[in-house]
């Protein structure tokens, strides 16, 4: 209030005229017009109060007064007044609309409707009461109502642009006819080319329809209207973010922030563009600076969290996030990011408790719960996982992940059905995934039916040519179908790009040399093979009927003294073989570099050998060992091998495979005649030697059909081996002599071959055996860290206090080697660490400790030295923490 204004009661204004005598309430109102005229309001509102102390029934003074409020923008005063009017005489539009704009205003649009509506009541044909409560009828929501208010107002005034804009925004919020909001934009913006608000609606509506170009032209034209609202340049840049124009968008993001410099959000668009765009160090900057004008914005330090994880700089992430869990303990993703930080290193335990919280402030958190789930999967319980995978699939099913989890609890628990239509559901979602046949290739081959399952893992190896597993998986199938020659390739083709196969590997090369007849490295394979896996089945298996095959035909010692030297690579192996000791570990070397490198010296880089075509299979067998081509009947089929099918489980008769791989076809009928060979001879010559060894191998075949040896156990010759060895005549016995140089020959011309499969299984056994992983992580654990600098607590302690920056610049995000008093031992569900003394009275140096045994080697008041990571300290209010801590003393 002005100093020159009389005081309350004063006789005088100066408003009157001098020398009169004042008039009371009529002079303080002509006094209070005068003010309200010139614009001074709070001399107007003064005079009109005074008036109405000389008179309270002064209607017109209230009037004026109110006016006076609304200009000062006390509303709710104003309101006060027109009420005071309405009770002193009889309504009229002027004050009902005043108060119903007030009311608006003050956002009471219930009361500002009921007084537009009594002005309508009224006075019908009042096009700006219609407009006016179509406006409040639209705030509240009730838009059909507001399209009929605001079709009326264009009825009895069509000139008018601001109602055409009314409408169509009613039309466009009530998702009504976008074409029919864009003909209202339109009509306004002919009305009135500079309004820009219909600009900016109709590009709304036009980005709505699809129609991307338009909506950009129309918010171009309206920042060139009014180009320094920051509010168009966010929308347009909205949309260039929507049609991939991430340059455009990231310029108007720009621009806006200029213009708007505090406002944080834009910042945090500006990063999202810079994270679509693979800037993520950019984005990371720019994130900060927005933490840094905006401290207590919870979403800008989540959103930094989440992209400090994605670089993998997880304790900056875990950092953010435990800030904001401090800040706001109800925040489920804060807790959930905690445990994305453990998951992330495989720290389960610790995640656990984080997870299980954040599913508990939301349950409807799908990743929440799935993460939960695969806690409870690596703690075993194949239950909780369940339960929680099927609830993430009901929450969100278009993600993979708990749907793929979801299937393999399914196979796992023999429930077969549910499990194909869940893969049903992720091939026709993700058809090029190699991931999804292989599970089901995985399904078929638990339920034996192991065709199907090899389509599926062929399927899977071609979309993803370095699938290890899928190849294991085929190369297990295979065996099983008795396939052994491609399930050779496929466990040879696994161990390339997983060493972790190298024992099936080893499994099926024994297999492959005993259908050979190659018995010795059949022996050593499954030695090997037993060294690396003493439990595996087909190991054991395979090794106790090559040694009874064995004895049936000759001892192991005479086997050994007939092998040439070269096939051995030392004595200790020559004892491996016969049985007499176990292989001792040997010394290992420094690096692994130097048993790559012997390994290539001898053999060279395994390459995988093709199937063998027909001519080669057909010089094999004339080589090695030629089969008479007989029809099985299902007991002669019935001896089936080293298969995982013989070792596992039951399966219909098959063919045994001959030596040169090729399969005979079973029946139920036997043939007493063979109908045709099957194989193609080479030559003539080749011809009338093998048909002479057919015939005279037919009678011991004949004889074997009726008391199966063991030879077929490895799909041999159907024939009792001591049966061969009877006197077959002169010209069978040349055969027989002619045979056998032959076969030496083939010996000794590929005997490196087999040495250096033999030499490449070692050294992967090599490689393989030794100290189990546990050990591993045991010296992992033990050993110390590269550390960089070294400091007592007390002394870590002042140079933060000192000089935080400096000493940030020195010690963060290094390792450190810390020496104090132990103040406390922290033993608690989610949290391990020791608290050594410094010279604050409560504070300390919290040490978070990897392994929770280390927490019994000490007590309050040790001298202890622990090594560990300090992040970057934000502020030395709090326990200076130190991460993945090792106690070393």
């Amino acid at each position: 209030m002005d100093s020159a204004m009389p005081a309350e009661g004063s006789l005088s204004s100066p408003f009157l005229s001098s020398g009169s005598p004042p008039n009371g309430a009529y002079d303080f109102y002509r006094a209070g017009e005068e003010a309200l005229r010139r614009h001074e309001y709070d001399r107007a509102m003064s005079e009109f109060s005074r008036c109405l102390a000389e008179n309270p029934n002064h209607v017109e003074a209230y009037q004026r007064r109110a006016e006076a409020w609304r200009a000062l923008g006390r509303y709710e005063a104003a309101i006060a007044d027109y009420t005071q009017v309405l009770h002193l005489r009889t309504p009229d539009d002027r004050t009902l609309q005043g108060r119903g704009m007030l009311y608006s205003f003050v956002g009471r649009y219930r009361d500002a409707a009921n007084d537009f509506t009594a002005v309508i009541d009224r006075n019908p044909t009042d096009a700006s009461s219609y407009l006016s409560r179509g406006q409040a009828y639209s705030r509240m929501g009730e838009f059909p109502a507001a399209v009929t208010d605001f079709a009326k107002a264009i009825e009895l005034r069509p000139g008018q642009a601001d109602t055409y804009l009314e409408r169509g925004t009613a039309i466009l919020l009530a998702d009504g006819d976008l074409n029919s909001a864009v003909q209202d934009f339109s009509r306004a913006i002919q009305l009135n080319p500079f309004l820009g608000g219909a600009l900016a609606r109709r590009a709304e509506a036009y980005q709505k329809l699809g129609r991307s170009e338009l909506a950009a032209a129309d918010l171009t034209e309206a920042v060139r209207l009014d180009p320094l609202n920051p509010q168009l340049l966010v929308l347009r840049a909205e949309i260039f973010e929507k049609t991939g124009a991430m340059s455009a968008a990231m310029t108007d993001y720009a621009s806006a922030s200029k213009l708007d410099p505090s406002n944080a959000k834009l910042l945090l668009s500006q990063s999202r563009i810079q994270r679509l765009t693979n800037q993520l160090e950019e984005a990371e900057k720019t994130l900060s600076e927005a933490v840094r004008m905006a401290p207590d914005k919870i979403d800008l330090i989540l959103a930094r969290a989440e992209l400090a994880f994605t670089l993998g700089r997880y304790d900056a992430a875990l950092a953010d996030f435990m800030d904001v869990a401090k800040r706001v303990p109800t925040n489920a993703v804060a807790h959930h990011g905690q445990a994305s930080v453990y998951l992330a290193r495989g720290d389960y335990e610790q995640a656990f408790p984080f997870v299980d919280r954040a599913v508990q402030l939301d349950p409807n958190r799908a990743a929440a719960v799935f993460d939960r789930a695969r806690c409870h999967s690596a703690f075993r319980n194949y239950d909780a996982a369940f339960a929680d995978a099927n609830r993430a699939v009901e929450l969100d099913a278009e993600v993979p992940a708990p749907r793929k989890m979801r299937t393999e609890l399914h196979i796992r628990d023999g429930r077969h059905d549910e499990a194909y239509a869940d893969l049903a559901f992720l091939i026709a979602k993700q058809p090029h995934d190699a991931t999804w046949y292989y599970l089901r290739g995985v399904l078929e081959s638990r339920r034996n039916r192991h065709t199907a399952a090899v389509t599926d893992f062929t399927h899977a190896t071609r979309l993803n040519p370095k699938y290890a597993e899928a190849f294991a998986e085929r190369g297990i199938t295979n065996r099983a179908l008795r396939k052994n020659w491609e399930s050779f390739c496929d466990f040879l083709q696994a161990v390339q790009l997983d060493e972790r196969y190298s024992v099936e590997y080893l499994v099926q090369r024994g297999i492959v040399h005993g259908a050979r007849k190659q018995y010795n490295r059949a022996r050593a394979d499954f030695a090997i093979a037993l060294q690396l896996d003493p439990e595996n089945k087909a190991a054991l298996r395979g090794k106790g009927l090559i040694t009874e095959l064995m004895s049936q035909v000759r001892s192991p010692e005479s086997v050994l003294a007939h092998m040439p030297e070269k096939d051995l690579v030392t004595p200790t192996e020559k004892a491996i073989l016969s049985g007499a000791v176990e292989v001792p570990n040997r010394r290992k070397k420094k690096h692994k570099k130097a048993k790559k490198k012997v390994l290539k010296k001898h053999i060279g880089t395994p390459r995988l050998p093709q199937p063998p075509t027909e001519d080669m299979i057909a010089q094999r067998m004339l080589d090695e060992e030629p089969i008479v081509p007989v029809q099985l009947t299902e007991s002669d089929a019935a001896p089936a091998g080293l298969t995982e099918t013989t070792l596992d489980q039951p399966t219909a008769p098959v063919a045994p495979p001959s030596a040169s791989g090729i399969r005979k076809s079973p029946t139920t009928t036997p043939a007493k005649q063979p109908t045709a060979p099957l194989i193609k001879l080479p030559s003539s010559a080749s011809k009338s030697v093998a048909m002479a060894n057919l015939k005279t191998l037919a009678k011991a075949q004949k004889s074997a059909t009726k008391k199966p040896g063991l030879a077929n156990l490895f799909g041999l010759l159907n024939s009792d081996p001591k049966a061969a060895k009877k006197p077959l005549g002169k010209q069978a016995a040349a055969d027989a002599a002619a045979e056998k140089k032959e076969k030496i020959k083939l010996y000794l011309k590929y005997a490196l071959v087999p040495i250096g499969f033999f030499l490449m299984g070692y050294t992967l056994y090599d490689n393989l055996a030794g100290p189990s992983i546990n050990d591993a992580l045991a010296r992992g654990e033990a050993a110390g860290y590269p550390v960089k600098n070294t400091a007592t607590a007390p002394d870590l302690w002042r140079e933060f206090a000192k000089d935080l920056p400096g000493s940030n610049k020195k010690y963060a995000e290094n390792y450190i080697q810390i020496s104090g008093k132990l103040k406390k031992v922290i033993n608690t569900q989610s949290r391990a660490a020791f608290l050594l003394e410094t010279p604050h009275a409560t504070l300390g140096v919290e040490c978070l400790m990897l392994q929770r045994d280390d927490l019994a080697k000490a007590k309050a008041g040790d001298e202890i030295t622990i090594q560990g990571e300090l992040p970057e300290v934000r502020k030395v209010d709090q326990n200076l923490v130190v991460t993945q801590c090792k106690l070393r003393k």
